[in-house]
């Protein structure tokens, strides 16, 4: 039996959660812009988001005075869990702008994070970096 895309997606949004342990496993690499890998990698933690696309974004020419979205750094994303979705915005506030689409072809609704600058991301990755590591001292603390 041969399933299309389209068909294959409906058949999977169909399917019961699992009554029995399950595992996670990758089962896709991707290329990824080196300053967007440790956002990728974090975002990725999260479990039920899945990042979909990104770009560290490209610099502005020196005479423009508006940086059209295509330039900043972004990233495209699902996300399967409210609970993931609000933690992953709380962290997230006040450091990106993020949009919602649904795409009717997945039939999945769609974020797109972008960040002002390329300096922003780095600034919220190193962010993200120090509050991790604060989190580990305090783990060993105990």
């Amino acid at each position: 039996m041969r399933v299309r895309k389209r068909e294959f997606v409906q058949l999977v949004h169909m399917m019961p959660e699992a009554d029995h342990p399950t595992v996670s496993v990758v089962i896709e690499s991707a290329m990824v812009d080196k300053e967007m890998v440790p956002l990728v990698r974090w975002m990725n933690s999260f479990g039920s988001i899945r990042t979909l696309v990104c770009c560290q974004g490209e610099l502005a020419k020196k005479n423009e005075y508006e940086v059209d979205s295509c330039h900043r750094p972004y990233v495209a994303w699902t996300c399967s869990k409210q609970i993931d979705l609000a933690r992953f915005l709380v962290e997230l506030r006040g450091s990106a702008e993020t949009d919602v689409s649904f795409d009717e072809e997945s039939l999945m609704i769609v974020y797109r994070t972008a960040f002002v600058s390329l300096n922003a991301l780095r600034c919220f990755i190193e962010s993200i970096e120090k509050r991790k590591k604060y989190r580990e001292s305090c783990q060993g603390k105990d």
